[in-house]
């Protein structure tokens, strides 16, 4: 059971540093979504413009380009999943866990066992309990990290699940300005 018990504290360890790792990284794409945005907003407008000029200037210009633009498009979404590849490859290797002080642990007021004997087994059993007791406050303890990082990465997952909506939704709007102004 105590082997149980360091295993189950080693696996609750790792597992907090892979939350705040992911955390970490929920942080960077929700960074670049709105980068993404921005870019996509200023686009946009662009293309607006253009759309005001009121003139087949854009359409005559961007004709003969047309194979080259697709190649090129082809060219900058490789470069893209390139560094998204070479990012998760470059993740930070050390663990930085923080450990909380148990302040409102429980503290044995006395005996875990009626003690009927008082000899060495009774104390092994004491021993073994004080330790399995530890043991299960240090998991309780990374429970609770666990549950703390999940409600803080919640919220965000919904604002990159928006943006990413939203991006998408602009981008669509830009492809069929853009698909107006060539025809």
């Amino acid at each position: 059971m105590i082997q149980d018990l360091e295993q189950m504290n080693i696996d609750g360890v790792q597992t907090v540093a892979a939350l705040e790792d992911q955390d970490e990284q929920l942080d960077k794409i929700e960074a670049n979504l709105s980068k993404v945005n921005d870019d996509l907003n200023v686009v946009s407008h662009n293309v607006t413009d253009m759309e005001h000029c009121g003139c087949n200037i854009f359409r005559i210009l961007c004709a003969p380009f047309k194979y080259f633009r697709k190649r090129e498009s082809d060219i900058i979404k490789e470069e893209v999943l390139e560094k998204f590849t070479n990012n998760k490859l470059k993740q930070k290797d050390d663990d930085t866990v923080i450990f909380r002080s148990s302040n409102k642990r429980r503290e044995s007021t006395g005996d875990f066992l009626k003690r009927l004997t008082c000899d060495t087994i009774e104390d092994e059993l004491e021993k073994n309990l004080i330790h399995i007791d530890q043991g299960i406050e240090c998991v309780k303890n990374l429970a609770i990290d666990m549950h703390v990082q999940l409600k803080i990465q919640e919220p965000k997952l919904d604002r990159i699940e928006e943006l990413t909506e939203t991006n998408d939704s602009v981008v669509e709007g830009v492809n069929d300005k853009v698909k107006k102004l060539l025809h």
